[in-house]
């Protein structure tokens, strides 16, 4: 067993449903702290299928207490404007909830 540090995050997992028709892409960016003013780098990029029987979408991204925030973009998601619904989840394996300020000035 690994000690592990008091600001770690876990390994995030970013999980994507929709309805409708279509398809959704989700993808998920973060500034490092340091870098503040910066372009945001991407972590994770999923993508869910919406119609029939719906192909939800996750990816696994490395939780990183030194982002100042999370930025979340739909991207290639035309065929589901105005016809498909999402929602999504991120979830940590440490068990402890993952929350909005958890990523709020780096931690």
């Amino acid at each position: 067993m690994s000690a592990r540090p008091a600001g770690y995050m876990g390994e995030l997992t970013l999980s994507l449903v929709c309805t409708g028709r279509g398809r959704v892409t989700l993808v998920v960016s973060g500034v490092p702290v340091g870098e503040a003013g910066n372009n945001p780098r991407e972590l994770a990029r999923t993508t869910a299928l919406c119609a029939g029987d719906t192909t939800p979408g996750q990816a696994v991204f490395p939780g990183d207490e030194f982002l100042q925030n999370l930025v979340f973009d739909l991207t290639g998601s035309d065929d589901a404007i105005g016809q498909a619904a999402f929602a999504y989840r991120i979830t940590s394996d440490t068990g402890r909830p993952t929350t909005s300020t958890d990523y709020v000035n780096g931690h």
